[in-house]
């Protein structure tokens, strides 16, 4: 599971998420964020410090790419064997499948990652968000890919794209 949620803090609002694994009938925290506001940040230490920690490893982005290829391809089956032990226990091979035939249909073709607007590790650098702005044959729409470290490999945790609603036409005369 994931989730992002808006958070109210005495000195400040800002936005967090966490990952989940359903482990032995129990949920299990994989990891959490929370964003720290600007007007916070000088009284936490280096800015840079920070941000070197938060560092995404290279090979995340070619790592959604691949499986953002492979989805396009019609691999649904491939992503799902090599993802965490986690993701799969979490849908059935078949169900994962089905539901990408299905977000393929909609959002058409996979084209590129137009634009990375979240990406940052954890701090003991076993997992990782990524979220991103990508453009599809027939939408652009956000994407939100989770992995953690197993056995040294990312795998990937969590897979989401946004599917857009569909535009209501407006009748005629009242587009002003």
């Amino acid at each position: 599971g994931h989730i992002t949620a808006r958070l109210s803090f005495e000195r400040s609002t800002t936005t967090g998420s966490a990952s989940f694994h359903f482990i032995d009938g129990q949920w299990r925290v994989l990891g959490y964020t929370v964003d720290i506001p600007e007007a916070l940040r000088a009284e936490l230490g280096s800015e840079q410090a920070s941000d070197e920690r938060a560092k995404v490893p290279d090979e995340i982005r070619p790592l959604v790419d691949g499986i953002l290829l492979a989805d396009r391809a019609g691999n649904a089956g491939v992503i799902w064997d090599q993802s965490s032990t986690g993701f799969q226990a979490s849908i059935e091979r078949k169900v994962f499948e089905d539901l990408s035939a299905r977000r393929r249909e909609i959002l058409g073709p996979y084209r590129r990652i137009v634009d990375v607007t979240r990406a940052i590790q954890s701090r003991s650098q076993r997992s990782v968000d990524f979220i991103a702005v990508i453009e599809f044959g027939n939408a652009i729409t956000t994407g939100t890919f989770s992995f953690a470290k197993e056995a040294e490999q990312w795998k990937l945790t969590f897979y989401k794209l946004i599917i857009p609603q569909p535009r209501v036409p407006i009748p005629a005369g009242e587009d002003e």
